[in-house]
C-alpha cells in the first residue's frame, strides 16, 4: 500500500496514539480555579475566586467548557483527551480543506505535540488549544463553503475563542471597519453574510458583557479580573526582568523590599482598586526606568520568536518568518487585505503577550496556534494564485 494512502486512511488513529502519550499532569492552582468555577457555574453559584479568596478570575469561556463537561459527566483524564484528540482531528481537516499538502501537516501536528507536552489538567491550555483550532477549522468552512451557516459558525466560534483568552478582541475591533469598508468598496456578494456575523458576534459579547455588569459591576466573564498582575510583575523594579518569572522570585527580595514591592498586589478595597494601582505602577516604573522596562520587553519578545527554550517552536516561527518574507516581497500578486491579516495577527499576539510576564513553555501554545494557522492560510493562497495561471 502506498504510504501516502496510508496515513490518509489511518491518520485518525495516528493521531489518537499521538495524543495518548501527551503527560497529563495534576490540577495547580490555576486547574483547580477553573474546575471550582465550572462547578460554580454548573450549580448556579455566583462566578467568584472561591480557591485564592483574591478575585483573580479569568473569563467565562474555560469555565463554561468544564460546565458542559460536568454535566456531561466528562471528567479528569477522558475530558482532556477528548479536547486533545478533537483538538488535533479538526486541524488535520482544516488542513485538508487549505489542501495542504499531507506531510506537511503531520509535521505541523508533531510540532504541536512537542508544544503541548506535556499539559495541566483542566488547564486553560486545552481550553485554548481546542478554541483556535476550532477557528481555523471554522475559517476553513468559510474558504470552502462560502454560505450564510459557514459565516454564523465562524461567529459563534470566534465568540468562543474571545471568551476562552480575549487577546484577540482589540484586533477584531481594529480591523472590523477595515474589512466591512472593503467588502463594500469592492462589492463583495459576501456583504449580507459577513454583516451577520459581525452583528451576531458584538450582539452576544455586548450581551455577556451586560450579564456581567448587571450581576457583578464589572465586566469579569468576558475580560476577568486579574491582568494587571502579570502585567505588573513584568514591569516592575524589584525583579529580574530577564528570567522566566516564577512567584519565587519574590523571596530573594529583602523582607522590607519585599514588603514593599507586594504592597501594589494587595486586595483591600476590591480588585478594581488593586487593578488601577497596578497600572500606576507600571507607567511610573516605565518612564522612571525606560532601560530596564525595554530591555525586559525585548527579552520577552526574544522568547515569542527566536529565541525560545522550545526547538520546535523556534522552527515553527522560522518557517513562519521565511514564508512571510516571502508573502511580502510578493505582494502584488496577493489580496493585500488578506495578507496583511493573516500576517499582523501573529505578529499582534506576539506583541501583546510581550507585556506580559510569562513566557514559559505553556505559554507558547497560543502564539503556535496562530502561527500555524497564518503560515498555511498563506499557502493556500500561494496554491491558489498557482493554480490560477
Amino acid at each position: 500500500m502506498n504510504i501516502k494512502i496510508f496515513l490518509e486512511k489511518f491518520i485518525p488513529y495516528l493521531i489518537l496514539i499521538l495524543v495518548s502519550f501527551i503527560t497529563i499532569s495534576k490540577m495547580g492552582a490555576d486547574s483547580k480555579l477553573y474546575f471550582g468555577l465550572g462547578n460554580n457555574l454548573l450549580n448556579g453559584i455566583s462566578y467568584v475566586d472561591n480557591i485564592r479568596n483574591d478575585e483573580i478570575l479569568p473569563p467565562i469561556g474555560f469555565p463554561f467548557l468544564i460546565m458542559i463537561a460536568n454535566w456531561l459527566k466528562i471528567k479528569g483524564t477522558m475530558f482532556m483527551f477528548l479536547l486533545l484528540s478533537i483538538s488535533f482531528l479538526i486541524l488535520i481537516e482544516a488542513f485538508k480543506n487549505l489542501k495542504i499538502n499531507l506531510y506537511l501537516s503531520l509535521i505541523l501536528i508533531f510540532i504541536l505535540y512537542k508544544i503541548v507536552d506535556p499539559i495541566n489538567l483542566y488547564g486553560i491550555e486545552i481550553g485554548i488549544l481546542f478554541s483556535l483550532s476550532l477557528l481555523l477549522y471554522a475559517l476553513t468552512l468559510i474558504f470552502k463553503y462560502n454560505n450564510f451557516y459557514s459565516y454564523i459558525f465562524f461567529s459563534f466560534v470566534i465568540l468562543f475563542s474571545v471568551m476562552i483568552r480575549p487577546i484577540l478582541l482589540p484586533y477584531i475591533i481594529f480591523i472590523s471597519p477595515i474589512l466591512i469598508y472593503h467588502i463594500y468598496k469592492y462589492k463583495f456578494k459576501i456583504k449580507k453574510y459577513f454583516n451577520v456575523s459581525l452583528i451576531s458576534f458584538f450582539s452576544i459579547l455586548l450581551f455577556v458583557s451586560i450579564l456581567s455588569y448587571s450581576k457583578y459591576k464589572d465586566n469579569r466573564y468576558v475580560f476577568g479580573t486579574y491582568s494587571a498582575i502579570p502585567l505588573y510583575c513584568a514591569w516592575n523594579k524589584y525583579i529580574n526582568l530577564e528570567s522566566v518569572y516564577y512567584s519565587s522570585a519574590w523571596n530573594i527580595l529583602p523582607p522590607d523590599i519585599k514588603k514593599e514591592a507586594l504592597a501594589p498586589l494587595s486586595n483591600k478595597d476590591g480588585w478594581k482598586e488593586r487593578d488601577v494601582i497596578l497600572k500606576k505602577k507600571v507607567i511610573e516604573f516605565i518612564f522612571k526606568n525606560p532601560y530596564k522596562a525595554l530591555k525586559g520587553f525585548l527579552w520577552r519578545l526574544s522568547k515569542y520568536t527566536f529565541n525560545s527554550d522550545n526547538i520546535y517552536y523556534n522552527l515553527l516561527f522560522l518557517i513562519w518568518f521565511l514564508l512571510s518574507l516571502y508573502s511580502i516581497f510578493n505582494v502584488k500578486k496577493y489580496n493585500k487585505l488578506f495578507l496583511f491579516i493573516v500576517i499582523t495577527i501573529p505578529i499582534y499576539i506576539v506583541f501583546i503577550k510581550s507585556f506580559f510576564v510569562y513566557v514559559g513553555q505553556r505559554y507558547l501554545l497560543d502564539i503556535s496556534l496562530y502561527l500555524i494557522g497564518s503560515l498555511v492560510l498563506q499557502l493556500y493562497y500561494i496554491n491558489n494564485l498557482k493554480r490560477d495561471k
